[in-house]
């Protein structure tokens, strides 16, 4: 599984040009392949969920997209409720 760490950071002006840096919490992103391998799904379904707005992902260049672990594990147990097929139905 390929997953990618990245640190979410909030920078605050001091006023004299400089800039103080309060580190976040860890956010792990999966590929698209690594997400579809976790799902049991193709990669084109997973980009299907991403655009339905199942999934979070992000756009770190046009060729590149990276699906949030934690919106990957909130699908994951959504799924297991009736409700929510109830709801997805077109």
């Amino acid at each position: 599984m390929q997953l990618a760490l990245a640190f979410e950071a909030t920078m605050t002006p001091r006023g004299d040009g400089s800039y103080v840096v309060v580190p976040g919490r860890p956010v792990a992103r999966l590929t698209v392949v690594a997400a579809a391998r976790e799902l049991g799904c193709s990669k084109w379904t997973v980009y299907r969920l991403r655009d339905a707005g199942h999934l979070e992902a992000e756009r770190p260049s046009p060729h590149k997209t990276l699906i949030l672990a934690e919106s990957l594990r909130k699908h994951r147990v959504a799924v297991r409720d009736p409700e929510f097929w109830e709801r997805t139905k077109g």
